[in-house]
């Protein structure tokens, strides 16, 4: 007999998913739109904020799909959640975006804190035996918590997109300095001096 939290978490996971890719591919779309060059620090910042978030979220998940034990299946979602959090922080530090990225972790942080409210509420029971209502409840935070996450690692990528829009214009070439001169001049009727100058 399938449990009641089942299906609530397999359409949270699907949920998150396919939102999650539509963003990435959004963006890839834009960067494309843009002709941009290859950007290897931003191709490196997306993949280890989809690493870090990919391996908590497969671990977490695992956990609290295929175990019948309530406190391995809290277990279970915490780790996904906090490596979804702190997969924005990562892949900013790729670029040294240290604030940015802790920025960016506010909100799967928040939606973190709510999901640990509901299991000391709940206890082991969340996933099992929690009334539907609260198991939308704990899925629209996990969700939330996923969709945060990944718009975060999809701004680290664009790094080097803002290095170049914030550096500082190139100064204009520097012009020739005023200067003057005095020659002499001769010719068959006699002589003279010449002026002249540039300002």
């Amino acid at each position: 007999m399938a449990r009641p939290g089942g299906f609530s978490l397999v359409m949270t996971a699907a949920t998150a998913t396919i939102a999650s890719c539509a963003v990435s591919v959004g963006a890839a779309g834009t960067a494309r739109a843009d002709d941009l060059p290859p950007d290897p620090r931003g191709a490196s910042a997306l993949l280890v904020g989809a690493g870090v978030a990919g391996v908590s979220f497969g671990t977490g998940m695992t956990m609290t799909g295929t175990s019948g034990d309530g406190f391995v299946q809290n277990a279970g979602i915490v780790i996904a959640e906090t490596g979804l959090v702190l997969a924005p922080i990562a892949a900013h530090a790729v670029g040294g975006e240290w604030k940015r990225g802790f920025f960016f972790a506010l909100a799967p942080l928040a939606f973190e804190i709510g999901m640990l409210v509901l299991i000391q509420q709940w206890g082991e029971r969340l996933v099992t035996l929690a009334p539907l209502g609260t198991q939308y409840l704990y899925s629209a935070m996990f969700t939330g918590t996923v969709l945060s996450s990944a718009v975060g690692v999809v701004d680290a990528s664009f790094v080097s997109r803002r290095a170049a829009s914030e550096a500082p214009p190139a100064p204009p070439p520097p012009s020739a300095p005023p200067h003057a001169w005095v020659a002499p001049m001769f010719d068959r009727n006699g002589g003279g001096i010449e002026f002249g100058g540039f300002l």
